[in-house]
């Protein structure tokens, strides 16, 4: 599995979870579409990939090393 499969299962988990609390998911959603792009985060501005992690699960601590592998 590769990186980017991954953030799409954490993403949609995370949809699942604001779905099953009713937490409104659009972001994620939105998020979900941009990830079928296996090159989004090279396209993206670096604080606007950071966000999208963020919103996928991954913890501030980790958000360097894992835009780096994704770019």
């Amino acid at each position: 599995m590769t990186i980017i499969d991954e953030l799409r299962l954490m993403n949609e988990t995370t949809i699942l979870q604001l779905d099953k609390r009713g937490i409104d998911s659009k972001r994620n959603e939105i998020i979900k579409l941009i990830l079928n792009d296996e090159k989004c985060f090279s396209k993206m501005k670096k604080n606007e990939a950071y966000d999208v992690l963020e919103d996928i699960g991954i913890s501030k601590d980790r958000l360097r090393k894992v835009y780096q592998k994704l770019i």
